[in-house]
């Protein structure tokens, strides 16, 4: 709930910041978000996966500890090598002016990972209403500081600011409450020998899911490193303003059952006991989603240059390519963290560094040959919905579920989406044919 609340402030802001934002601006946010999002993915070792599945209360504080200490560890390193390469690493972004925006970098890694370990503590302790209380307050007063140094100075540092500014707030209000629900098991947590004994425990966390999460925030922010470096930062900042659009409704609708399942996998008797409560959420996803994207991807470019204002037109005809994939990413999005519970890191990092290697390499390709921006979007989103699908057959494998729902839900979806095209294709004829004859 409390990511849902979060996107769903960001979507309404975002008309307010489209338009004291300009697409340059956005865009050199997004290469400082993407530089930190590469640090912060192998900061805590994805030690805090482990938080949730742990034996018992001790044990995930010490998970904690573990992952505190890597943490510190990586942002330190970063902020070294802001201090000795910072103007060289803006240079090769093309945007040799964020150089002294490069030290919000560990700062911003830093602050994502003590944030990871107190959400996975309140989720492993059921308390739902405090994050969502909490991620709401992180997105409000984020959201306020941009917009009011938007309406100042326009600049990216209004951006870069106020994103720090509303995860230092979420990080430290999660962190009072994480004291007052475990507080009492720290002091056994913080001895070597005990911090020692539970990173060996879980060290399949480390040894598979860095790889795994690294190679999809590579992917994902690699592609804007890219456009970056070989394109521009106002090209960077329209692909990223679309993709933030197109994938804040997937956090609306899915992140509040991502939360749920996960929990209930984790304590049921058997993996497969969850599978009707999976095919449920899908089922109802489908339904509920599937309409909305269809007409946003019709009316995609008029959308964005009427609510976002006419500099970001060209942003709605990546959002319309981008729709497909948006979608699989939906439905394959409760099954996030499901290979974790089941002890199948091993197949979630196979698939996740295939789809990352191919999948930005592709992108690369297509914009450094070719130089051009549509395409390469088009061909990233073929393969990334592909690669959704596998995720989404994988589960149900390691899982076994049910293949037959998996072909209901395809049936379905065939029928509804054909249904939604053809009522559309007849809409436009018809006012296509009225406004002619008028």
């Amino acid at each position: 709930m409390g990511m849902v609340l979060s996107q769903g402030i960001q979507v309404i802001a975002a008309p307010v910041l489209g338009r004291l934002y300009n697409p340059t601006s956005f865009g050199e946010w997004t290469l400082i978000l993407s530089v930190a999002g590469m640090a912060s993915s192998i900061g805590g070792l994805r030690y805090e996966l482990a938080i949730v599945p742990a034996a018992d209360d001790q044990e995930a504080v010490g998970v904690m500890m573990v992952q505190t200490l890597s943490n510190l560890g990586v942002s330190f390193l970063a902020l070294a090598l802001v201090v000795l390469f910072g103007h060289q690493i803006a240079s090769m972004l093309g945007a040799p002016g964020l150089s002294s925006w490069l030290y919000f970098v560990p700062l911003i890694a830093l602050l994502t990972g003590l944030g990871n370990i107190a959400t996975y503590g309140l989720i492993r302790s059921k308390c739902f209403k405090e994050l969502a209380l909490y991620r709401s307050a992180q997105s409000l007063s984020g959201v306020g500081y941009q917009a009011a140094a938007g309406w100042i100075s326009g600049g990216p540092g209004g951006l870069i600011v106020g994103g720090a500014f509303g995860q230092l707030a979420l990080a430290g209000a999660l962190w009072t409450l994480f004291r007052r629900r475990y507080g009492a098991f720290l002091r056994k947590a913080m001895t070597r020998d005990y911090i020692w004994e539970c990173a060996h425990k879980h060290r399949n966390f480390p040894k598979f899911m860095v790889a795994y999460g690294l190679a999809g925030v590579f992917r994902d922010r690699g592609l804007l490193l890219v456009l970056g470096s070989f394109g521009t930062a106002r090209e960077a900042g329209l692909y990223a303003f679309a993709l933030r659009i197109i994938y804040a409704p997937m956090g609306l609708i899915s992140n509040s059952f991502n939360s749920v399942i996960y929990q209930k996998a984790a304590e049921a008797a058997k993996p497969s006991d969850v599978g009707p409560l999976v095919y449920r959420v899908i089922s109802r996803l489908v339904m509920l989603s599937l309409p909305i994207f269809i007409v946003v991807a019709w009316f995609a470019t008029r959308i964005f240059g009427l609510v976002f204002g006419r500099q970001w037109e060209q942003a709605g005809l990546y959002a319309a390519i981008m729709i497909p994939p948006a979608f699989t990413h939906l439905l394959a999005g409760p099954f996030d963290r499901m290979f974790d519970i089941v002890g199948r890191q091993k197949i979630a990092m196979s698939i996740e560094v295939v789809y990352s290697v191919v999948g930005l390499a592709s992108f690369s390709v297509c914009l450094v040959i070719w130089h051009n921006v549509a395409l390469a979007v088009t061909v990233f989103s073929g393969i990334t919905a592909l690669y959704d699908i596998v995720w989404i057959v994988a589960v149900y494998y390691a899982y076994g579920f049910p293949y037959s729902d998996l072909a209901r839900i395809g049936a379905r979806i065939a029928a509804l989406g054909s249904s939604v095209i053809a009522a559309l294709w007849l809409l436009t004829s018809v006012i296509a044919s009225l406004l002619h004859h008028t």
